[in-house]
């Protein structure tokens, strides 16, 4: 549930590379989409940031999809399962502190981090310690790689990016550096190659072999996923195959990935959504969007969200003040009165 985690998160810092190569962001560290298969979602449990039916306001924990709390309030912030451990956080002397519980509770990473991220296919997930430095920790507690990096992010398909003295390369799980850190920024690898920055501010992609395998041509450039990535020359979006031929013409102002066959694509100032086809699904009628998850995606109209099919049909009406992916049946939103639960597929508040 990515935008639970940038909502709970502003002020404690989220501490990864970059969510696009786009040349002129800043590259502050955001969130990667989870729609990429990084994560596994436990399903059934899913975090409370109040227990509603006792008044403990401050303290969290995890309920089912029927809304019956499963691990009880023990927690002062907790967050999404991935492979089945959740990152959590507790206050200690004034400070939160972060770790890792697993499905009964139990604590598997003590919680003396600054802050950490999620576990990954790989077993690793990033921590944070007090000085600022950024490691690796496994699904046992060990601190696997030592925290000396200036920012990280997830790894993926056996690679991690790593930062430091403003430059980027990639280590393995066993933290060994095997393309060295040049490169002004980067994407994780997903489906062999990587998106990179160089000095210029032009993006291009390398494989694991650190070849350069697609030329410094794109101002903006994302993860390939089924073998087509949006990219950006000037300021128009298109879409582009693995060998770099055009396989969806630039005539967007903005377009995101595709997920369950759909990429969000932007005109002006409105969003709508395009099959692998090139073909208008939706019609260019939303101020924002998600992606498509569990055959549905989060839209906003005006100030409001609600979810539509990959027809476009509305299947929830826009009535939150913000809403987060579907996940094992089960959407996290903001209701108008500015608390926040679950709804289920019809739009039924099931907690609290």
């Amino acid at each position: 549930m990515k935008k639970l985690l940038l909502i709970l998160t502003p002020l404690i810092g989220i501490i990864l590379i970059t969510a696009s190569c786009k040349k002129k962001t800043t590259y502050e560290p955001v969130e990667p989409y989870n729609e990429f298969g990084m994560w596994g979602y436990t399903p059934n449990l899913y975090p409370t940031e109040i227990d509603y039916k006792s008044g403990d306001a401050g303290k969290c924990g995890y309920i089912n999809n029927a809304g019956t709390m499963v691990i009880p309030e023990l927690f002062d912030l907790t967050y999404d399962f991935s492979y089945d451990l959740a990152h959590i956080a507790n206050m200690a002397g004034g400070t939160l502190k972060h770790g890792f519980c697993d499905r009964s509770g139990n604590i598997i990473v003590p919680a003396i981090y600054s802050y950490c991220g999620k576990f990954t296919a790989d077993g690793l997930a990033w921590v944070k310690n007090d000085e600022g430095k950024y490691g690796f920790v496994d699904r046992q507690g060990n601190l696997k790689i030592p925290c000396q990096y200036d920012m990280v992010y997830h790894f993926h398909e056996g690679l991690a990016a790593i930062k430091s003295n403003g430059k980027v390369g990639f280590c393995d799980v066993n933290g060994t550096l095997v393309i060295p850190q040049i490169y002004k920024s980067s994407l994780m690898f997903n489906e062999g190659y990587a998106p990179v920055v160089n000095d210029a501010g032009k993006c291009g992609y390398i494989d694991r072999n650190n070849n350069l395998v697609l030329g410094y041509l794109y101002d903006d450039a994302r993860i390939f996923v089924n073998g087509i990535a949006s990219v950006a020359k000037g300021n128009k979006y298109g879409f582009i195959r693995k060998d770099g031929s055009e396989a969806i013409p630039f005539i967007f102002d903005d377009a995101g990935p595709y997920w369950e066959g759909m990429a969000a694509v932007k005109i002006s100032d409105k969003w709508g959504f395009m099959d692998q086809a090139a073909v208008l699904r939706t019609n260019l009628e939303y101020d924002y969007t998600s992606g498509f998850s569990e055959g549905l995606a989060a839209v906003r109209q005006g100030e409001l969200w609600g979810y539509i099919d990959n027809n476009g049909t509305m299947k929830i009406i826009p009535q939150f003040k913000d809403a987060d992916d579907f996940a094992n049946g089960i959407a996290w939103v903001i209701f108008l009165d500015d608390t926040f639960g679950y709804i289920d597929k019809t739009g039924h508040r099931i907690w609290p």
